[in-house]
């Protein structure tokens, strides 16, 4: 519980992350931090409030770190090595409201399903803030909830090989792929037709409003590449990071049109 600190990210955005050395180092969903070497806040299970800046994003496993950038030491939770986790096991997910004041609390969570890096259990953050930590009986840190499943409950990334990259998290490097549901948004809800990949709904005030597409309209093309399932969408901005521009093409009551779309963070 010491260890839970909320994170402000300077643009409307909090989080929740967990100190992962005494120097400051704190670990949270990587779609958060966006991008190395931004401003933020961190307000610790005290009540300080701490000058803090982003560092490196694994999008792989949608992970980033954060460095408090006050001396230290901060109270730290060790990252537990395993090869495998235990599913059986009982697990304490802890969390922090978006509430400076509120501070951090812990539930029991049991995991409902093992899918590759991911883990998905029964927890249902209330406050729906991401980056919060799962650990096991021991306190040791397995994982980093992600996002919310929309079957309900929370999805983690597992930490089982963390160290091999927490050395470049901290030295601010970004790389690998998004997974599906960890990519920046575009605003619009798209389903599958028979014309192709239909907008059903745009967000007020997202990227794709701005941009002037709506509902009813075809996407058939991101950036020159062809979009004709949902999953060729979330694999076109594997790699994209939210700022990005991405050139759409659709059609429009027979006739067709290009804009350009800039990416926004996915929140929480």
């Amino acid at each position: 519980m010491p260890s839970t600190v909320l994170i402000d990210f300077g643009d409307g955005r909090v989080g929740t992350g967990t100190i992962i050395s005494g120097e400051g180092d704190i670990l949270t969903a990587g779609h958060l931090v966006i991008a190395p070497n931004r401003n933020a806040k961190v307000t610790l299970a005290d009540g300080r409030t701490l000058d803090a800046q982003t560092k490196g994003i694994c999008r792989d496993l949608d992970l980033g770190l954060v460095r408090i950038t006050t001396p230290g030491p901060f109270p730290a939770v060790e990252i537990e090595s395993f090869t495998q986790l235990n599913a059986g096991d009982f697990y304490a997910a802890v969390s922090r409201s978006p509430k400076p004041d509120a501070g951090a609390s812990a539930t029991v969570a049991k995991v409902r399903q093992l899918v590759g890096q991911r883990l998905w259990t029964d927890f249902d953050p209330p406050d729906g803030t991401a980056g919060g930590g799962l650990l096991n009986r021991y306190g040791k840190l397995v994982g980093v909830h992600i996002q919310r499943s929309g079957f309900g409950g929370a999805v983690y990334s597992q930490l089982g090989n963390a160290w091999s990259f927490v050395g470049r998290l901290r030295n601010g490097e970004v790389w690998g792929r998004w997974p599906r549901g960890s990519t920046p948004v575009t605003g619009m809800t798209l389903l599958t037709s028979p014309e192709g990949l239909k907008i059903r709904d745009v967000a007020g005030g997202s990227p794709a409003a701005s941009a002037g597409l709506q509902p009813g309209d075809i996407i058939f093309r991101i950036d020159g590449k062809a979009v004709q399932a949902l999953d060729d969408v979330s694999q076109t901005l594997a790699e994209k990071d939210p700022g990005a521009i991405i050139r759409v093409e659709f059609r429009r009551a027979g006739s067709g049109g290009t804009v350009d779309v800039k990416l926004s963070p996915r929140a929480p």
